[in-house]
């Protein structure tokens, strides 16, 4: 069973490879597109995974 300090490590952690992962795919996602770049998406995509690392980093340095 997980005390509530492991649970909130592991959430930012959690929180933090999915920013990773989403600064790894949207560019990828950029260079593998057919239709034309939507600025908005991408600028909101990078922009989500910029804060998801940073509420990780918070999260796990809280514990």
């Amino acid at each position: 069973m997980l005390d509530k300090r492991k649970a909130r490590y592991l959430t930012g952690e959690t929180i933090r490879e999915i920013g990773i992962l989403t600064l790894v795919f949207v560019p990828l996602d950029i260079l593998l597109a057919s239709q034309p770049i939507n600025l908005l998406g991408i600028s909101l995509g990078l922009a989500g995974g910029l804060i998801s690392i940073a509420v990780g980093i918070v999260a796990e340095s809280r514990v």
